[in-house]
């Protein structure tokens, strides 16, 4: 299983859509703040120390809307 599988079946069973856990973490952390904006610090703070990552939330909410705006175009929307 891939990573982008892995982070939509996280977001799944935590009671979010088939999108990336990420994304939704990003949105939410900008809406209403408190826990998710705690836990976008705790991934990106993860996702520094292991993969030198810096943002690695925003830059999957951007993976994610670029996934979302080709789909679109495919389908014709």
């Amino acid at each position: 299983m891939n990573k982008i599988a892995v982070s939509c079946r996280i977001n799944r069973l935590t009671g979010g859509e088939n999108e990336l856990f990420c994304y939704r973490v990003y949105i939410n952390a900008r809406l209403w703040g408190g826990f998710w904006l705690a836990l976008e610090i705790l991934i990106n703070l993860v996702f520094r120390v292991i993969h030198s990552q810096r943002e690695h939330v925003r830059l999957n909410y951007l993976l994610q809307r670029r996934r979302h705006g080709q789909a679109k175009k495919t389908k014709g929307g």
